[in-house]
């Protein structure tokens, strides 16, 4: 079910359990940014990813909920035919509202800016 108007989220994730292998990293997190683009019909934006790249998160805008986004990440809804994320893994998803501010992110930064002031 879709809410009327888009909205803007932050998608954190964290690869959980003992310290995730390098295999498991490049396996998930292509499959994290598929869904993130197929949730936000690509409206998205990388916006930050630590050093391990075990943790990361992206700005997305959509009209879909925010349990619709966690329901995607793992893998419990109809569509969903591959969970990116496991039972251990940790997802919070946060919609940004109305006021904001940061500095560096550059490119998240400019993406949200745009979005969020009438923009795609």
């Amino acid at each position: 079910m879709r809410n009327e108007e888009e909205k803007i989220f932050i998608v954190l994730i964290h690869l959980g359990g003992n310290i995730p292998t390098m295999d498991r990293i490049r396996e998930t997190a292509p499959r994290v940014k598929q869904a993130i683009e197929k949730l936000s019909q690509s409206n998205c934006q990388l916006v930050s990813a630590s050093d391990s790249g075990n943790s990361f998160s992206y700005f997305l805008k959509t009209k879909l909920p925010s349990e619709v986004i966690r329901a995607e990440l793992f893998g419990k809804t109809k569509s969903s035919n591959i969970s990116p994320l496991l039972n251990d893994d940790s997802a919070l998803i946060l919609e940004v509202g109305s006021e904001y501010s940061g500095m560096g992110f550059s490119k998240a930064w400019t993406w949200l800016q745009h979005r969020q002031n009438g923009g795609d």
